[in-house]
């Protein structure tokens, strides 16, 4: 057993919980699997910031999310063997945001992602990312510094995200086809003008369907006239961020998952958490298929590729229903101990890393961290978002 330091993303999830998206989602589940392993886990979550990274010892530290949790692991005491989440690459994530908002990042801020991904990455022992995608493009992030290391392929693992949710998994038998949900953010990656284009012709289409919309537009994601946000229709509904338990009991009453990505390096690396989630509640899924999430239950014929307004149509009144088999091949690929198997057989043996010049990588990571805590406290620097907040709170727990 293994007393581990657990760093993730809060706040914790309960029924009353709104807004839970994947960083907790990730923080929970990995919990759950490193307890139900016997380990002792102690959760901190960066999102509080009265929450300090503790003094006590412990054996190995593990963050859970994406680069908040990754910047808070970069004060730990260097001795401790750090398995570092790396579900999401921090610059495909900014160069979505060019689609979205139509704007340049602002040097200060690019300067900082690109910073915190090297930094990070080096301090890792382990990483886990998020596809077998991103497995490739992590590596030949990795190779340049430490291209001496035989075994540097070894030390990334694919760790995708898991078929586990803070919902009940009972059967819903769907017979009919009428209700479409939106669920989550409509964020950089997610393409709102198309969207609204395909889902527009539907509804006139079809007079029988309606659209349901849960959650809603990322300030410094989408810019504020996305044409979804401000839909009015009578087959529109907006239902906004509701608590964990109205939105299982209304997610109960959809029949189809829907969502379009921009194209672009995000969903080539990255993932789609609200497949699981809508597989998990045994609805179709009728969206982009370009995430290697997607492509796998495409290529199993669970799910239906949207390009165009007609395979939407085609999806709608098609007799075909994906739900059952979707669930019970998510449930079997996807599970928490097939997913975080990887976790699980490092903490067997977690080891810190020793580089040959670790006098000269201590010193230049010292002043990479120097060089971010600059950029951070600069009056240039403009993030702009929830994780500007999550960094500010890190930075307030150090002082």
């Amino acid at each position: 057993m293994k007393k581990i330091l657990l760093i993730g993303h809060g706040p914790q999830i309960n029924s009353a919980s709104t807004i839970v998206a994947f960083p907790q989602l990730r923080t929970w589940s990995m919990q759950r699997y490193l307890q139900s392993l016997g380990h002792s886990v102690h959760t901190i979550y960066v999102d509080n910031k009265e929450k300090k990274l503790p003094n006590a010892d412990y054996d190995v530290a593990i963050t859970a999310g994406p680069f908040a949790s990754a910047y808070a692991a970069l004060s730990l005491p260097d001795t401790i063997p750090l398995w570092l989440d790396w579900p999401s690459d921090p610059r495909a994530d900014l160069h979505a945001r060019l689609h979205s908002t139509g704007s340049l990042p602002e040097p200060s801020e690019q300067t900082f992602v690109t910073m915190l991904h090297t930094l990070s990455l080096r301090r890792a022992d382990a990483i886990g990312v998020i596809s077998k995608r991103q497995y490739w493009a992590t590596l030949s992030s990795m190779i340049d510094w430490r291209i001496h290391d035989p075994d540097i392929h070894k030390k990334i693992y694919t760790v995708p995200i898991a078929f586990d949710f803070p919902f009940p998994q009972t059967a819903h038998n769907r017979t009919e086809k009428k209700n479409i949900a939106l669920a989550g953010s409509i964020n950089s990656w997610f393409d709102a003008q198309k969207s609204f284009q395909l889902l527009n012709k539907i509804v006139k289409e079809l007079p029988q369907i309606n659209i349901h919309i849960f959650g809603g537009r990322v300030s410094h994601h989408i810019t504020p006239n996305c044409p979804l946000q401000n839909w009015h229709h009578k087959q529109v509904h907006h239902h906004g961020w509701l608590s964990n338990n109205d939105f299982y009991t209304s997610l109960c009453k959809q029949d189809i998952g829907f969502w379009l990505n921009h194209q672009g390096v995000e969903p080539l690396l990255g993932s789609r958490t609200r497949a699981l989630l809508f597989a998990w509640m045994g609805m179709d899924i009728a969206a982009s298929c370009d995430t290697e999430l997607m492509q796998n239950l495409c290529s199993e014929k669970l799910v239906w590729n949207i390009r165009t307004a007609e395979d939407l149509s085609t999806a709608m009144i098609g007799r075909t229903q994906h739900g059952k088999k979707l669930k019970e091949y998510c449930r079997e690929t996807y599970s928490p101990s097939a997913v975080y198997a990887p976790i699980g057989q490092w903490l067997r043996a977690p080891k810190r890393y020793k580089h040959p010049h670790k006098d000269n990588v201590s010193d230049e990571i010292y002043r990479l961290r120097q060089t971010i805590l600059a950029i951070h406290n600069s009056p240039t620097w403009r993030w702009g978002s929830r994780l500007h907040q999550l960094f500010q709170n890190i930075m307030g727990a150090k002082k």
